[in-house]
């Protein structure tokens, strides 16, 4: 058989055994955990209680090596092979996948740890522990999870000001003059808060005292307030 001939049969061969999104989707749990391969050294496990994930498999130091890289479908054939090749880069230049992943892995969490959503149920369910009553704690998560929902997966120390008050702005275009206000408010507990678990250092919220726009009064309760 000549080069080229080898060459073609083993590309040929190579793209052949490469998984495909509908081969993915129809592979069934078994009685025990199986792998499919893809290409170098991707392989999707099939797991008997129907959940899939994707692993990566290589050697380091001469050491026969798997990690989970996430499961599927959260992450995509494509994405696996995108981090299947940012993982062989990393072993390339000397560096063993398992073990940063591992360090990824905790720099998320605390990276997790101080965002503003984080943040703020922790600071709510300090409050329901202390009494805070189930209205004024549906309204507060509201608030955190919905109304300030832009910031919550921001950490604390990134958020200033201007970040602060567009977030808010986007309330007053909604024409809840009194929600952005009470979302300050908020926003201004949650960041004492942290600042005081030392994970901030100041609270935007402070700056933006007079900034948003006044709720308006109705002539009836400006005659209430002139009595």
């Amino acid at each position: 058989m000549s080069y080229q001939a080898h060459l073609f049969r083993a590309t040929h061969n190579h793209l052949t055994h490469m998984l495909t999104d509908t081969k993915v989707r129809s592979l069934k749990p078994r009685d025990a955990i199986y792998r499919v391969a893809d290409t170098n050294g991707l392989v999707i496990e099939v797991r008997p209680a129907r959940t899939k994930a994707w692993r990566y498999r290589y050697r380091f130091l001469g050491k026969a090596s798997i990690i989970t890289l996430n499961e599927y479908p959260a992450m995509g054939l494509q994405a696996a092979r995108i981090e299947r090749d940012r993982l062989k880069a990393l072993l390339r230049g000397g560096a063993n996948p398992a073990q940063v992943a591992r360090v990824e892995k905790m720099a998320n969490g605390e990276r997790a740890a101080v965002t503003f959503g984080s943040i703020g149920l922790e600071f709510l369910a300090k409050r329901t522990r202390e009494g805070l009553s189930p209205g004024s704690v549906a309204r507060e998560r509201r608030l955190i999870e919905k109304d300030l929902a832009v910031l919550a997966e921001m950490p604390v120390t990134d958020i200033t000001a201007p970040i602060l008050l567009a977030a808010l702005r986007k309330l007053e275009k909604r024409g809840v003059i009194e929600t952005a206000h009470r979302a300050r408010s908020h926003a201004g507990r949650v960041f004492r808060y942290a600042t005081a678990t030392g994970r901030a250092e100041r609270n935007p919220a402070q700056d933006l005292v007079g900034a948003l726009e006044q709720p308006q009064v109705s002539q009836v309760d400006r005659g209430r307030s002139d009595r």
